[in-house]
C-alpha cells in the first residue's frame, strides 16, 4: 500500500539514468502537428462510413437493394439515384436510367433492385444519413487542404536538388474514394529524399500519408528494419 506515482516516477528516472531504459520515439513539431490532422481525418472517414451503412439499411428496409446493383451507393451513379429518390422520384426505370454507362449491371437489373415500398420514416432516415455523410465529406476536404499546405511548406524547406529523374517518375495507381485530393506521390518523393514510396506493392495514398504523419520518414531513430517493424506492431510475437 506504499506504492505511489511519485515513487514510480523516481524509480523510472533512476533506471533511465543507469541506461537501463531504451528511448521512445518522439515526433518533431511538424510530425506531431501533421499526425493530429491525419488521425482526425481517419476518424471522419470512419464516421462517414457509418452513415453509408445507415443509408443501405434504410433502403433495405424498403426492399430497395441499390447496394446490390451498385458497388458504391455514394459514387456518381448512386449519388444521382439517391438524390432523385429524395426529390420524390419513384419510377424504377427512370431511376435506373440515371446510372452511369460504366456500371456493370444492366438498366433492367438496376430497375428491378429499385422496386419496393416507399415508407416515409425510412425516407426521412435516408435523407438525414445522406446529409450527414456529405457534411463529413466537407470536413474531410477542409482537413485535406490543411494537410496539403503543411506538406507544401515542408517541401519548400527541403533541398530537392540531386534527385534522379527516374526516381520522380509518376507511378499510376488506382485511387480510393477516400484518397486525399493532392499530388501526394510527388510530395512524399521529395520528403523521402527522392524515394518513391508508391513503387512499393500494395502501398496507397492513405498508407503513405499515415507513414509520413507517424514517422516523418526519418527512420534514423530506428537502428534496424526489425526495430521499425516491431514499433509498427508488424513483427509477430514469439
Amino acid at each position: 500500500g506504499r506504492k505511489t506515482d511519485v515513487q514510480d516516477c523516481q524509480w523510472i528516472q533512476r533506471l533511465h539514468c543507469l541506461g537501463l531504459l531504451s528511448g521512445s520515439f518522439l515526433p518533431d513539431e511538424f510530425t506531431g502537428q501533421l499526425r493530429q490532422y491525419v488521425r482526425q481525418r481517419h476518424h471522419l472517414i470512419e464516421q462517414s462510413s457509418v452513415y453509408i451503412k445507415k443509408m443501405k439499411q434504410s433502403l433495405m428496409l424498403m426492399n430497395i437493394r441499390l447496394d446490390v446493383a451498385l458497388r458504391d451507393i455514394v459514387g456518381k451513379s448512386g449519388k444521382a439515384i439517391v438524390e432523385a429518390i429524395l426529390a420524390g422520384q419513384r419510377d424504377p426505370v427512370f431511376l435506373a436510367s440515371l446510372a452511369d454507362w460504366r456500371v456493370k449491371k444492366s438498366k433492367q437489373e438496376i430497375a428491378l433492385s429499385l422496386q419496393g415500398s416507399w415508407r416515409e420514416e425510412y425516407l426521412f432516415e435516408l435523407k438525414m444519413s445522406y446529409d450527414l455523410y456529405w457534411v463529413f465529406q466537407q470536413k474531410i476536404e477542409s482537413i485535406d487542404n490543411i494537410i496539403e499546405c503543411l506538406l507544401s511548406e515542408k517541401m519548400e524547406k527541403i533541398e530537392t536538388k540531386g534527385i534522379l529523374p527516374e526516381t520522380t517518375k509518376t507511378i499510376k495507381k488506382r485511387k480510393n474514394k477516400n484518397a486525399p485530393k493532392m499530388d501526394l506521390q510527388k510530395m512524399s518523393t521529395v520528403l523521402a529524399g527522392g524515394v518513391n514510396l508508391f513503387a512499393i506493392e500494395g502501398v496507397s495514398d492513405s498508407t503513405v500519408l499515415t507513414l509520413i504523419s507517424e514517422t516523418s520518414l526519418d527512420l534514423t531513430k530506428f537502428p534496424t528494419a526489425k526495430h521499425f517493424t516491431r514499433w509498427l506492431a508488424l513483427a509477430p510475437n514469439n
